[in-house]
């Protein structure tokens, strides 16, 4: 839940940012209209709508995502991730993710991999974890007409009951 916090956090201060870059904005349009060079009969409300329109497309560039290439730049040698967790979930909110490493990103945001794993520890992790799924599994499958028979037995006694 840390990185939850810490992205709301770092959301907070983008839109602090935003506000701020806002307030900028309309500072310099204020600034622009009270100089003698804006009141010439050329310079209008249309340089305005230009100087807006260029400000706010400034405010709205989206980076890319992290792609598999930059992801790859966060381990070391034997899969360790070299920035830390803060670093990196703040990129993932800001930035995003590609396609190709959306999987392996978020079972470390959900916590499935530990941060400071290495890639053989993620390894056994996706192994053991794979094996309780399918015992789990093969249990079900085992249960399963007993279940069957419980249910069965049970919507019996249901319609006998009046409402």
């Amino acid at each position: 839940m840390g990185f939850l916090l810490d992205g709301k956090r770092e959301g907070s201060k983008r839109l602090q940012i935003l506000l701020h870059l806002e307030e900028y904005k309309h500072w310099v349009v204020k600034q622009t209209m009270d100089s003698e060079s804006f009141k010439s009969p050329t310079s209008s409300e249309e340089d305005l709508k230009r100087f807006s329109a260029s400000t706010s497309t400034l405010l709205r560039i989206k980076k890319l995502p992290i792609d598999a290439a930059e992801w790859e730049s966060y381990f070391d040698e034997s899969g360790q991730i070299l920035k830390s967790q803060n670093y990196v979930a703040s990129q993932i909110l800001e930035k995003g993710l590609d396609l190709s490493v959306r999987s392996e990103a978020w079972k470390f945001l959900t916590g499935y991999y530990p941060w400071k794993s290495s890639y053989d520890e993620r390894l056994t992790t996706d192994s053991v974890r794979r094996k309780s799924y399918e015992s789990l599994c093969n249990m079900y499958t085992k249960i399963e007409p007993l279940l069957e028979t419980e249910h069965r037995d049970f919507t019996e006694v249901q319609n006998f009951i009046p409402v």
